[in-house]
């Protein structure tokens, strides 16, 4: 930014120099001494003097005045140019400011947004995993009805072999070995039919531990990430 200093102009100066110029001969201003304004009055009358001069005549003093009045608007035009510097000056500094702040809070905001997209993601999968825990919930309710079907078909096993003893106590032996051959055929398949749902009930186990832990997991996945948004949400 310019600084420029001006000393203002006295008015007795002028007056001065105005009553010099008018009581001053021709002949003295032809040859001036080294005073403060370069013209010294004369000692001596000079008969030959012009007229004096009128202090609201137009000439020299009025082409004075008006120099005086274009120096004045001069340096009042400077001082208005350097305040107006100043003032783009700081307009500039406030938009750079302003921009920068623009920039930070776009950045910010995308920044939340992407982290909003990722947050969606992961609940739309914790989603997709309760789903499979429900299906799992159905299968073990499944097997709860294939165990009460095991424990009645051993129930009827025991009341066959109870009827085998009472076929043997009365000595039927041809029916007896019919049946016999019948039950045992009954007793392999029941054997295989407990093995393969026993088979079942221990794969069932450990695919539901398995998917109460990653329920576990989910859950506190999914509090977490509404709690993010929430903060998010403020922040917006």
């Amino acid at each position: 930014m310019r600084s420029k200093s001006t000393e203002p102009i006295a008015s007795s100066d002028f007056e001065e120099l105005d009553e010099l110029l008018l009581t001053s001969s021709p002949s003295n201003c032809a040859q001036p001494s080294r005073s403060r304004f370069g013209v010294v009055p004369s000692s001596e009358p000079n008969s030959n003097a012009g007229p004096k001069l009128d202090r609201r005549s137009s000439g020299l003093f009025d082409i004075g005045r008006a120099t005086v009045s274009a120096l004045k608007n001069l340096v009042s035009g400077t001082q208005i140019l350097d305040a107006s510097e100043v003032q783009v000056q700081e307009a500039l500094e406030a938009a750079s400011l302003s921009q920068a702040e623009l920039d930070f809070t776009q950045q910010e905001l995308k920044k939340s947004r992407s982290e909003c997209r990722d947050l969606k993601e992961q609940i739309r999968a914790l989603q997709v995993d309760e789903a499979a825990l429900e299906a799992a919930s159905l299968s073990q309710a499944e097997l709860h009805f294939t165990q009460q079907e095991l424990r009645k078909s051993e129930s009827e096993c025991g009341d066959l072999k109870e009827h085998i003893r009472a076929l043997q106590a009365d000595g039927q032996h041809a029916s007896l070995e019919a049946v016999i051959q019948r039950l045992k055929a009954d007793v392999q398949n029941a054997q295989e039919t407990i093995r393969r749902l026993k088979d079942e009930a221990e794969a069932f186990q450990t695919e539901r531990a398995n998917l109460l832990g990653i329920s576990d997991q989910h859950s506190a996945y999914i509090g977490n990430a509404h709690a993010k948004i929430d903060e998010l949400m403020q922040q917006n």
